[in-house]
């Protein structure tokens, strides 16, 4: 049981977690597959809550499909893949109703308040993730000094990855329009 423990990373706690499926472990390879369930996981300070995931582990790989939970107040769908022996990642996220504050703050953005969807595609290591968004919605942007701009509709896309934020988009219609 000990080579099944190292494949939850340390930094990983659960409260309260269940899994109900099928373990096989004969030797040096085992194979776990079934439904997993947490009243919540924190993972490099993320809290995640009511995780639900359909989950799939062997000596290659970890699968977790059809991962439903809530981020801070954002609810989210999502699936993601890892490698052991590669470390590679692989998966996707989806999410409506997006606070724009909280998603902005995440990426050390200041000052937007409304509401979007976002989608993301994780790919690269789980060492350096690079993370594909692409998201729309319609906010305001509050400036230090000055009334609040209105964002209104947007559509943006962009990578995020070794800590920083592109941008390779985005469609504010109105007189003043812009891009990045």
């Amino acid at each position: 049981w000990k080579s099944l423990r190292n494949l939850i990373p340390n930094e990983a706690n659960f409260a309260t977690a269940s899994y109900r499926g099928m373990v096989e472990y004969t030797g040096p390879t085992f194979d776990l597959a079934g439904q997993l369930k947490a009243i919540s996981v924190t993972w490099k300070g993320q809290r995640f809550v009511s995780p639900n995931l359909a989950v799939h582990i062997d000596n290659q790989s970890v699968a977790a499909t059809g991962i439903r939970g809530k981020w801070k107040a954002t609810n989210f769908t999502g699936s993601i893949l890892y490698g052991f022996k590669s470390h590679a990642l692989t998966g996707f996220a989806n999410s409506d109703k997006v606070p724009l504050a909280e998603l902005a703050n995440s990426l050390g953005v200041k000052g937007l308040s409304g509401l979007g969807s976002a989608k993301a595609i994780f790919s690269g290591t789980a060492d350096h993730p690079v993370v594909q968004v692409a998201a729309n919605g319609a906010g305001h942007w509050h400036r230090d000094t000055g009334a609040p701009i209105e964002i209104g509709n947007f559509h943006s896309r962009g990578p995020r990855g070794r800590g920083t934020v592109g941008c390779s988009g985005v469609v504010l219609p109105g007189p003043a329009g812009g891009g990045c």
